[in-house]
C-alpha cells in the first residue's frame, strides 16, 4: 500500500536532456549531468575513430547537436553502477514480455526522447520527463502499456542489476514527490489542459470573427424576474452561441475564406462558457470587438474548464486511450496549448483539420516538431511516419 513515506524523484524536461532525466530518475538521484554524458560520448567517439581507417570523419553517433545521447552512452553510464541494458527485441528477452512485472526497470526510447519506467517499493511508475510528476502504473497494466509503446515504434530496454538506494539528500534540478503529491500535480496539469482547450477555442473564434470586422456579443444570464420565476433571458446561452456562430458565418462573406464560412461552434463549448458567465455579476450584455478579448478571458475559460471538459470537435471523434493511440500536444500561435489523442495511423491532415476547427488558419500556418525542428509538410503521411511520438509537443507557426 502506498504511503507518504515513499518518495519519488522526478525531473521535468529541459531542452533535449531527456537522456539525463531518464538516467537520474532510474537511479532516483541527480547523479548525471549533460556534461558528464557528453564526456562519455566523446570517449566512445574516440574509441570508434581508433577502430576506423585513418581520415574517417563521420560525425558522432553518440550525441547529436540537440544533445540527444545514444543507448551506448546510457549503457556506459549505467555500467558504473553495475547495471546493464538488454533490448527487448533480442531473442533472449522475449520471455520478459509475458511477465514484465518481474523486472525492476525499463528504458524507453523513440527517436529523440528517453524515459524510465521502474518499480519503487512494490509500485510501478512512469517517470516520463514530459509529465509534471511521476504517473502510477499498475502491474496488471504494465504489459499492455509496454506493448502500446512497442506498437508506436518505441525501443524498450530492460535494466538488469541491483538498482542503488535513492539519495534523498542530493540536490539537483529535480523534485521529490510523495504519491499523493504526484497525483495532485498530474491532476492540476490535466485541469490546465482543459482550460487551454476553452481558451484556445474562444481565442480562435474571436480571431476569425475579427477578420471580418464583426462584433461578438456575449449575454449574461440574469436572475429570475419577480416572484413568478419567469426569466426573460432563458435563452441567453442559446443567444450567445448563435451570436458567435453568426459572427463567424458573416466573416465568410464578402471575400472571406470559405473555411471560415464553414466553421461551426461546438455547442458544448458554448454551454460551458455560458455556464461560466452565469456566475458573473448580472448586468447588461457586454459587447466588445472580437479582436480584443475581455480581461476576464482567462478566468472565464478556467471556470468553464472546471465544470466541463472542453473538446474541440474534429472530423472524427477522439479515440479512447489504447494500443495505436497517442496523445499530441500543440502550442498555438497565441501561446495557448491544446492536447488531443489521435491514432498513430491518422494522416497529418487529420491533425491539421483539428487545428483548423480550433481556430487556426492552416492556409497560413505550419506544424513542426521541436527537437529537432522539422515542418510536417506531407499531409498524407501518418503521424507515425512523420515521426510524431506519443506525448510529443508540436508547434504551430506562421508559414
Amino acid at each position: 500500500m502506498e504511503s507518504d513515506s515513499v518518495l519519488l524523484y522526478h525531473e521535468k524536461q529541459e531542452a533535449a536532456l531527456c537522456g539525463v532525466h531518464c538516467l537520474n530518475t532510474l537511479l532516483q538521484a541527480p547523479i548525471w549531468s549533460a556534461y558528464d554524458l557528453s564526456q562519455i560520448a566523446h570517449d566512445l567517439d574516440q574509441q570508434e575513430r581508433e577502430l576506423m581507417e585513418p581520415g574517417w570523419l563521420e560525425d558522432s553517433g553518440n550525441v547529436d547537436d540537440s544533445g540527444m545521447f545514444s543507448i551506448q552512452v546510457l549503457s556506459k553510464a549505467l555500467s558504473v553502477w553495475g547495471l546493464a541494458c538488454e533490448s527487448m527485441e533480442s531473442p533472449e528477452m522475449r520471455h520478459v514480455w509475458d511477465h514484465p512485472e518481474h523486472e525492476t526497470a525499463f528504458l524507453c526510447n523513440l527517436q529523440l526522447h528517453w524515459f524510465t519506467v521502474r518499480i519503487i517499493q512494490g509500485s510501478w511508475w512512469n517517470f516520463n520527463s514530459l509529465f509534471p510528476a511521476p504517473q502510477p502504473l499498475s502491474a496488471f497494466h504494465l504489459c499492455s502499456f509496454l506493448g502500446t509503446l512497442k506498437e508506436q515504434g518505441y525501443t524498450i530496454f530492460a535494466v538488469r542489476g541491483r538498482l542503488p538506494a535513492a539519495d534523498r539528500a542530493a540536490g539537483g534540478p529535480g523534485k521529490w514527490f510523495t504519491p499523493a503529491e504526484a497525483k495532485q500535480a498530474n491532476e492540476g496539469a490535466a485541469a490546465e489542459r482543459q482550460t487551454g482547450y476553452a481558451k484556445a477555442a474562444l481565442e480562435g473564434l474571436m480571431e476569425q470573427a475579427s477578420q471580418g470586422g464583426n462584433m461578438i456579443s456575449l449575454k449574461r444570464r440574469r436572475p429570475p424576474m419577480g416572484s413568478s420565476g419567469i426569466d426573460n433571458d432563458d435563452d441567453d446561452d442559446e443567444d450567445m452561441a448563435r451570436a458567435i456562430a453568426a459572427s463567424l458565418r458573416d466573416s465568410g462573406q464578402d471575400g472571406a475564406s470559405g473555411s471560415n464560412a464553414e466553421f461551426d461552434i461546438d455547442p458544448e463549448l458554448a454551454e460551458a462558457i455560458a455556464a461560466s458567465l452565469a456566475h458573473q455579476p448580472s448586468g447588461p450584455a457586454g459587447t466588445a470587438p472580437a479582436a480584443e478579448p475581455s480581461a476576464g478571458l482567462d478566468q472565464l475559460c478556467a471556470d468553464a474548464g472546471k465544470s466541463h471538459t472542453v473538446a474541440v470537435a474534429a472530423a472524427d471523434p477522439e479515440p479512447e486511450p489504447g494500443a495505436g493511440v497517442q496523445e499530441v500536444a500543440v502550442r498555438l500561435p497565441t501561446g495557448s496549448r491544446i492536447t488531443r489523442r489521435f491514432r498513430a495511423n491518422d494522416p497529418v491532415q487529420t491533425l491539421a483539420d483539428y487545428l483548423q476547427i480550433a481556430g487556426v488558419d492552416m492556409t497560413k500556418h505550419t506544424i513542426s516538431t521541436q527537437y529537432p525542428k522539422k515542418v510536417l509538410s506531407d499531409m498524407t503521411q501518418t503521424l507515425r511516419q512523420a515521426g510524431v511520438a506519443d506525448k510529443e509537443l508540436l508547434t504551430v507557426q506562421k508559414a
